[in-house]
């Protein structure tokens, strides 16, 4: 019997880390199989991280040019997906979380009556405007949603609440975790190389991991993130401080401006994810307004300080394994130095909070039961 299509659609570089666990399940189906298609919203980035997972695309297609907007970019994606549906005629799709990429591969899908399947549904800020677009892309992909696979209990009663029946609204755990326990695995058992850039970083105390992004965070409030770090960096010789860095310009030129030049600081490019996680697991702190890191830190005991006023990831600010600071210089000095004054390194345990590291298994069994 021939094996039904699945069509799953990866954006940036988070979605082809969460969705990699999902793909690889997939190909152990005896009922179904992956089609997965890149959009290239996250460009060079993403097809590294291709590479890295050793994840490969069935189809690729490349919509990003300089300084492109949200609507130009949605439109590309929409109108792309459409002959591939149609030529592939899948069973079902897959989006995974709040991208533009996400929203138009269920809207495309929707359009074409074929069954959207959304992992990592449920998380709210009940700001539609923060984080913007990503808010209003979730809410978006519920409404078109068959299945909606949460990855906590507080993401699952959400959705109920907003009225999705008992029935579509799974919860699974998130697969992000499902990628992060097997990164460390293969880090443990030696199976990944980390170049010695990398190894004498993560071998330097009191390491702290530092990561910005997001769109609300350029501009002035960046500029204050970067002043904190700096006044930290210079009182504070005995830490040290590695920034990977997002490509977008918004972010580049302020970070290298304001933080270049430190020996205590250490401005790398995006790293590989396998680079990444070997920096998480020996992190003494972790600075984000990275929405998986709010996930991975507390997963693996890190202390997490998250640089957002609000979050869709409350879970781990409720339980006291990560604390919010927003922007504010003093808040994130204050912060940092609170985390740091505790003995432990990992003074939070290990938690299964967003995870226990078989939500794809679930997620494909669901699949298999509904469509295989």
């Amino acid at each position: 019997m021939a094996k039904k299509s699945v069509l799953v659609v990866i954006g940036t570089r988070p979605e082809a880390i969460k969705l990699n666990p999902v793909v690889r399940s997939l190909h152990k189906s005896k009922f179904l199989r992956p089609i997965v298609v890149s959009t290239g919203q996250h460009g060079d980035v993403l097809d590294a991280t291709f590479l890295d997972l050793n994840l490969e695309p069935d189809y690729m297609l490349s919509i990003m040019k300089v300084n492109q907007t949200l609507t130009e970019s949605a439109s590309k994606i929409l109108s792309n997906l459409q002959p591939i549906l149609v030529h592939e005629k899948p069973c079902a799709t897959i989006v995974q979380g709040d991208t533009t990429s996400a929203l138009m591969g269920a809207l495309a899908s929707f359009y074409n009556k074929i069954p959207v399947c959304h992992v990592e549904a449920g998380l709210r800020t009940q700001d539609l405007f923060l984080p913007f677009p990503e808010e209003g892309n979730r809410r978006l992909i519920s409404v078109v949603s068959h299945f909606h696979f949460t990855p906590t209990q507080l993401a699952t009663q959400t959705l109920i609440e907003e009225g999705y029946s008992k029935e579509s609204v799974l919860l699974t755990g998130n697969t992000g975790i499902d990628a992060l326990l097997l990164m460390t695995q293969l880090i443990s058992n030696n199976q990944v190389k980390i170049p010695s850039p990398i190894k004498k970083i993560i071998r330097l105390d009191n390491l702290v991991l530092v990561t910005c992004h997001r769109r609300e965070t350029f501009g002035a409030p960046l500029i204050e993130v970067c002043e904190a770090i700096a006044q930290l960096a210079d009182t504070r010789r005995d830490l040290n401080f590695v920034f990977p860095l997002h490509p977008n310009p918004n972010v580049l030129k302020i970070v290298e401006s304001a933080l270049g030049g430190r020996t205590n600081i250490h401005l790398t490019q995006a790293l590989p994810y396998s680079q990444l996680v070997s920096i998480l697991e020996n992190a003494r702190v972790i600075i984000t307004d990275s929405g998986g890191i709010q996930e991975e830190g507390p997963t693996l005991g890190k202390r997490t300080i998250v640089l957002r006023t609000l979050t869709e990831r409350s879970e781990a600010v409720q339980q006291g394994m990560a604390i919010m600071v927003g922007t504010n210089k003093e808040k994130i000095i204050d912060a940092v130095l609170s985390e740091l004054s505790k003995s432990d390194k990992n003074v939070n345990p290990r938690t299964t909070l967003f995870g226990d590291g078989y939500a794809s298994e679930r997620i494909i069994k669901t699949l298999e039961e509904n469509f295989g």
